[in-house]
């Protein structure tokens, strides 16, 4: 528990006001870059910048300091508040249990609308409250209490009478990911939090949701396209460097394999120099439809719209969405070949405009399969659906669209 001199300190005027102006710097940081930010500040300044934080966030940023570091930290504030810290960390990273805050307005069935609010008028002055919460003798969540509700009550009314029951609750293990669907439809200041027998342990306000769920957008394009989560605008070049350049390999992996598909059908390129021309526009047009497709499919994941047993839908929906792309795209593109080839005085301007057509239809037909499906494959892997996605739908869509173009080519035209 901290002593009278450290809580004195931690309340000091001048280390709330430097903890302030902090706060702006760390909520704008990845963790590492926002624990970089305060270690040259003194262990007190640190606990009451973290106070200020949102609980989810400080105890994510508590582990990453060094041990005797991190040890004054948790010295230096109070054992409700370092408890809260340390619970919240049992539960795995993203889990619903990572924002709990605890539960103070709880009351037995019997209480009477007197004693609850005669209860409430103390509590209210050391926490914020929105909801009360019936329990029985082992903890177990029976119902909720709306304020409007015991204002309106008579005094000796037992609080079961007025309870809502069985109420919308959370489980301490559920992934934040899987929990956004289901509260966005239900929109609550604050969400009960019970264990597997339905014991109350905690709660998460409706606000914490949220600002998981902003991060989690606002990650989202940079994760697309191999730009981790934690990287920001104040991160260091190495920092940015060491986040960025796994996914660059492996974007060149793929355009080198992209450029032995070329040299594999050299001779369709030298015979017919417009093919060379194109292959530009293939590629673009393959890109882009898979970039279509792959936003759906991550949108549709993030909200819930859309589960992983339901992929075989999404997969011949967007086949017919690409078939019917490819060929609409493909006649104008069929029209261009052609134009060019008359123009340069090219033998087989026609068939050359059919293996365009062609070759468009089945690039962006697989270029949308892929798109859709890519964020199911890599979340059946175990990672992000969204990480490097855009790196590798475009890798793939590079190689088809370009093997497709010049082996219609060579099929066609040569």
């Amino acid at each position: 528990m901290a002593d009278a001199a450290t809580a004195s300190a931690l309340n000091d005027p001048a280390v709330q006001s430097r903890a302030r102006i902090l706060i702006d710097e760390i909520l704008r940081r990845g963790p590492n870059d926002a624990v970089h930010l305060l270690v040259g500040e003194s262990d007190v300044t640190i606990a009451a910048a973290l106070t200020l934080l949102p609980a989810a966030k400080a105890a994510a940023l508590l582990p990453r300091f060094e041990a005797d570091h991190r040890t004054a930290i948790l010295r230096a504030v109070s054992e409700e508040q370092r408890d809260r810290w340390l619970h919240n960390q049992h539960y795995p990273a993203g889990s619903v249990g990572r924002l709990m805050e605890p539960v103070v307005a709880t009351f037995a069935p019997d209480t009477t609308v007197r004693e609850a609010v005669d209860q409430l008028r103390t509590w209210v002055k050391e926490a914020f409250i929105s909801y009360a919460y019936v329990i029985d003798g082992r903890r177990r969540l029976l119902g909720a209490l709306v304020m409007r509700e015991l204002l309106l009550a008579e005094p000796d009314q037992p609080v079961r009478e007025l309870m809502v029951e069985h109420p919308f609750f959370l489980k301490a293990t559920q992934p934040v990911s899987q929990v956004v669907p289901l509260v966005h439809v239900r929109h609550f200041p604050e969400y009960p939090v019970c264990d597997d027998e339905g014991v109350l342990i905690g709660l998460v306000r409706g606000y914490a949701f949220f600002h998981e769920q902003t991060l989690e957008l606002t990650a989202q394009p940079g994760k697309m396209v191999g730009v981790g989560r934690e990287e920001r605008l104040q991160a260091s070049p190495w920092r940015s460097l060491s986040f960025r350049h796994s996914w660059l390999q492996i974007n060149l992996l793929s355009s080198l394999l992209a450029a032995a598909v070329v040299g594999y059908y050299e001779d369709a390129v030298t015979q017919a120099v417009a093919v060379a021309a194109f292959l530009p526009v293939m590629v673009g047009q393959s890109a882009s439809t898979g970039g279509q497709a792959l936003a759906v499919a991550l949108r549709g994941l993030t909200l819930g719209e859309l589960k992983l047993d339901r992929w075989p839908d999404l997969i011949g929906k967007e086949a017919v969405v690409g078939m019917a792309n490819g060929a609409l795209v493909g006649i104008t593109s069929a029209v261009g070949i052609f134009a060019y080839s008359a123009y340069h005085g090219h033998g087989a301007a026609w068939w050359l405009a059919v293996a365009m057509l062609l070759a468009m239809i089945v690039s962006t037909m697989v270029s949308s399969v892929v798109g859709a499906v890519m964020p199911f494959i890599m979340k059946r892997l175990g990672f992000d659906p969204a990480t490097a996605a855009t790196i590798l739908v475009g890798g793939v869509t590079r190689v088809v669209s370009i093997a497709a173009f010049l082996a219609l080519t060579r099929w066609i035209v040569l």
